[in-house]
């Protein structure tokens, strides 16, 4: 069963983010979406989609530490087929971003793992 399955109605609501350093594909600060994910690298790569350097929507996979400011947003109608992880509610898309915040801060301050200094509970949490 996939994350769109489990959502009903026109509450759609996933993941923003912002592009933090340097990035060959995105410009520092783009805002993107998180699309799809693998299940065997946890939080540590996503796929994301945005608007390139040039201008063109872009997707592309980037690790989860060269993200930042991450918060739930509702997914509009033309983004529906593309971004895969959604929430029913803006409350658990708030929750979540909130986690995924916390583990790309650790990651970029030197952290190397979801089971080091209490992460684990992260990832139990979702």
């Amino acid at each position: 069963m996939t994350e769109l399955s489990v959502v009903k109605g026109d509450d759609y609501f996933g993941l923003i983010a912002n592009v933090v350093g340097v990035d060959h594909i995105f410009r520092m600060g783009a805002k993107v979406w998180l699309c799809n994910g693998t299940g065997g690298e946890g939080w540590f790569r996503f796929e994301w989609y945005g608007a390139s350097r040039s201008g063109r929507p872009v997707q592309k996979w980037a690790p989860t530490e060269r993200l930042t400011n991450f918060r739930a947003a509702w997914v509009p109608l033309h983004l529906r087929e593309r971004v895969f992880y959604m929430r029913p509610t803006r409350a658990e898309a708030e929750a979540w971003a909130k986690n995924m915040q916390t583990f790309s801060d650790a990651l970029r301050a030197g952290s190397k793992s979801p089971f080091e200094d209490g992460y684990l509970k992260l990832t139990e949490s979702m």
